[in-house]
């Protein structure tokens, strides 16, 4: 950034190389950029209390850049005998890349897309000389954006007034948002506020503040591409045709139509990581484990339904008295031996043996024990919920 000292000290102003932001200088030898002559148009009648700004670009074969901007904002400057008014000219160059990029986010933690690339000018573990560009992936040259295609963005703008019309530029009207009332001594002037700078010689803010805009005003108008591009996402594909929605319409059959593969058409595959439980039912396996589910879902549905109603009717309670192996054994050496129970001593003998019905059951007013009965004949009174046994 420079400060503009009046038309008597007009100076050339060069626009930096960005080769250094890839960390290769060693590697690299500069050469000399760019610069805007000191008679250039832009700097009549400087200082102004508005915003300038406009898009020039460097035509050698071998640039550095795709692109170059002149920005020019009101600003209060120093220097030995204190403050003055004058306007801060700041010259950038741009430098737009294709780059493979790996996004991601997690949806369950957060909303902020993550990216292998994002922020890596501003890695500190680069070793001095190290060529950063290719460990990411960018293009070998930068893009190269032409002045009448940036001019959409900085087309002119008129505001009409009560009593007048002012004339600007889009990226100048970007610009004059920052612009509030500096001080110098009693008298208000216009001067540029860059956002979070505190300090009085703001410290590299104005800096920062433009590179910023034009970052995010090239990206855009790089990504937006032309109106007569569309997008498909490939949904399904066969040996003679793909299936594709296109990206603006809900996915669905009405949707989908049939698009010949076209050799050198620029696809991007898109890798997508489900979090969660599921079951596919894409293979014999998958309908089997989802068959013995089911059935083990119903089994218990019926199990619950079972109980319940045995529970509304009173016929069954819940209790604490035979949770364990050990509580019915003692149950049964308490009870009365049955004669169904011949030919157990040294084991079972025979199989109806397990065919038999036992149930527990009230012999006389304090005692239970376990009972064999059959479907119509149940020996012993039914067990009494709440009421105290020996």
């Amino acid at each position: 950034m420079s400060v503009w000292h009046g038309d008597s000290n007009r100076e050339n102003i060069s626009f930096p190389s960005v080769e250094g932001a890839w960390g290769q200088d060693p590697l690299y030898p500069q050469v000399p950029g760019p610069y805007l002559d000191a008679d250039n148009e832009i700097f009549d009648g400087l200082p102004d209390e508005h915003p300038r700004f406009s898009w020039y670009k460097d035509n050698d074969a071998n640039a550095s850049s795709s692109l170059l901007a002149l920005a020019i904002v009101p600003a209060v400057a120093f220097n030995a005998t204190g403050d003055f008014w004058s306007s801060a000219i700041v010259a950038c160059s741009a430098d737009a890349r294709w780059a493979a990029s790996d996004a991601y986010y997690q949806p369950l933690n957060s909303s902020t897309v993550s990216s292998n690339v994002s922020d890596i000018i501003l890695e500190t573990d680069l070793q001095h000389g190290q060529w950063i560009r290719p460990d990411h992936v960018f293009s070998d040259k930068p893009l190269d954006l032409q002045p009448d295609w940036a001019a959409f963005f900085n087309a002119n703008q008129t505001e009409k007034l009560a009593n007048s019309s002012s004339n600007t530029t889009g990226m100048a009207a970007f610009l004059e948002t920052a612009i509030m009332n500096g001080k110098i001594g009693d008298s208000s002037v216009p001067d540029f506020t860059a956002p979070n700078v505190t300090a009085g010689n703001k410290n590299g803010g104005i800096e920062e503040t433009i590179a910023m805009l034009l970052g995010a005003v090239l990206a855009d108008g790089v990504a937006r591409g032309a109106s007569g591009v569309y997008s498909f996402l490939k949904t399904d594909t066969t040996a003679e045709y793909d299936v594709v929605t296109m990206l603006e319409l809900p996915i669905a059959t009405e949707n989908s139509l049939r698009w010949n593969p076209v050799s050198g058409f620029y696809s991007v595959r898109v890798k997508l990581d489900s979090y969660g439980y599921g079951y596919g039912l894409r293979n014999t396996a998958g309908w089997v484990a989802m068959i013995v589910l089911l059935v083990f879902t119903l089994t218990v549905l019926v199990h619950g339904v079972v109980l319940g109603c045995a529970v509304a009717r009173q016929q069954y309670y819940g209790g604490e008295c035979w949770e364990d192996v050990a509580e019915l054994m003692a149950l049964a050496m308490n009870s009365t031996p049955s004669e169904k129970l011949n030919g157990t001593g040294a084991g079972v003998e025979r199989s109806e043996t397990w065919r038999n019905v036992v149930k527990i059951r009230e012999t006389d007013d304090q005692r239970l024990e376990l009972r064999f009965v059959d479907r119509y004949d149940e020996d012993g009174g039914r067990v009494i919920i709440g009421k105290a046994y020996l």
